[in-house]
């Protein structure tokens, strides 16, 4: 069993990481050699992180956008990792949750800070063939069959 979401999601150096939900965790990434891409609906904390990123040194493996989960900009099969923060149980998550399939490569792990018995958690699971639980968490593998 994966004690973390990040136990789950396993070494991040040399992969590229799609952050939802963009935080200081972005930077975190980034310095452990990953190449983060990451979205979030606030155009002021997409900023601040940015910031953080460019004072670190770590702009140019840190590539952070204001966008909505329902219409990602990135192509098919892109990611490696992807790493859910900021998890919201509203109409476009049906859509999302397909989205962030799209956009992971076959294989690909995500982890997303959902409680176990809600709605995401059912979401999240339709959209991706299997499913790791954690006490606040889920991970799930792309599976393409």
């Amino acid at each position: 069993m994966y004690a973390t979401p990040l136990n789950f999601l396993g070494p991040i150096s040399g992969k590229r990481i799609l952050m939802w939900g963009v935080g200081a965790e972005a930077v975190g990434f980034a310095l452990a050699g990953a190449e983060v891409y990451g979205f979030d609906s606030s155009a002021t904390q997409v900023e601040s992180v940015k910031d953080l990123a460019r004072r670190l040194g770590l702009r140019d493996q840190t590539h952070l956008q204001t966008m909505e989960i329902d219409q990602l900009a990135y192509p098919d099969d892109f990611f490696d990792l992807v790493f859910g923060k900021t998890v919201q149980e509203d109409a476009g998550l049906e859509i999302g949750a397909c989205e962030l399939a799209r956009v992971m490569k076959d294989g690909g792990r995500a982890a997303f800070m959902v409680p176990p018995g809600t709605l995401a958690e059912q979401l999240v699971r339709r959209a991706f063939s299997s499913a790791v639980v954690g006490e606040c968490w889920i991970g799930v593998e792309k599976r393409i069959e």
